[in-house]
């Protein structure tokens, strides 16, 4: 069971891109504020499954 489901459209970002807003919930889950990178991986198996965590600070 999920702890927190959203629907969010897609806008233009660029070129090759779209973006996208991040809930506030999931803001407050991962402490994002502006300027903090987002770290994204997918995994394709029987399923697709996307998984984003915040970014470390290099």
């Amino acid at each position: 069971m999920p702890i927190l489901e959203y629907t969010t459209k897609l806008s233009k970002g660029g070129p090759n891109s779209m973006r996208s807003v991040v809930p506030q919930e999931i803001l407050k889950l991962l402490e994002l504020e502006q300027g903090d990178s987002l770290h994204w991986k997918v995994i394709i198996e029987d399923k697709i499954t996307v998984e984003v965590n915040k970014a470390r600070s290099s």
